[in-house]
């Protein structure tokens, strides 16, 4: 199983795709999507939970998943 970790920030100015690279809780591997207030939205349906659209980056940090737009499904526990 993998685990999200969601960091929303005013400024990328860290890379948590680094700090986290490899990182484990047990047997989940962790895996981050980073993204910027205005670069992210949210929908909430009764049903099927919350999703966050986030756009790419206009400055995506290398090798990472902010040159495309993506979507994160946030858990409900």
């Amino acid at each position: 199983m993998v685990k999200t970790i969601l960091v929303i920030e005013c400024q990328s100015n860290l890379n948590w795709y680094s700090i986290f690279e490899g990182a484990t809780v047990g047997d989940e591997k962790i895996v981050v999507e980073q993204c910027e207030w205005p670069d992210c939205s949210l929908v909430s349906y009764s049903k099927d939970g919350v999703y966050v659209s986030i756009k790419k980056a206009a400055k995506p940090h290398p090798s990472t998943s902010q040159i495309n737009d993506r979507t994160v499904k946030v858990c409900r526990k």
